[in-house]
């Protein structure tokens, strides 16, 4: 029934020791936080029913709930917080380089080609996180 960390309010949920998103968010709800030393444990926990939640990166969560999981967890919304592939440059260096790449990237967009890709690779776009929950093709 969980589609936010605000649906959360009041539940346990375990996250990997040291995982700086988990530790970042902790004061943001009422959630009790409970740190393991692997997500593994955490996952086995969840299944068990000693948790309600387990704090991952949302590309690991949705692995897990698109692959060895399938059928017994799910990503409970999209990521708490955006995160994805970005390229930097030197500030005032490389605006040629960063035009084109912005310009491709619009181009792969427009032709469908990009989530494609995105799909191809188990990865998704932060601003569709329901993409990473699409079938991967074997070729593209």
């Amino acid at each position: 029934p969980y589609t936010s960390l605000k649906d959360m309010n009041g539940k346990e949920l375990g996250f990997e020791r040291g995982y700086i998103w988990a530790l970042q968010i902790k004061d943001s709800t009422s959630s009790i936080f409970r740190p393991y030393d692997d997500v593994t444990s955490a996952i086995d926990d969840l299944i068990a029913s000693h948790l309600d939640g387990v704090i991952v990166d949302a590309l690991v969560g949705y692995r897990l709930a698109s692959g060895l999981y399938r059928g017994s967890l799910r990503a409970a919304g999209p990521p708490i917080i955006p995160l994805g592939i970005r390229l930097i440059v030197k500030k005032g260096k490389n605006e040629e380089l960063v035009t084109l790449f912005n310009q491709g990237l619009a181009e792969l967009k427009k032709s469908g080609l990009y989530e494609k890709v995105l799909r191809y690779w188990g990865l998704f776009d932060v601003e569709n996180p329901k993409s990473a929950l699409s079938e991967s093709p074997t070729t593209f």
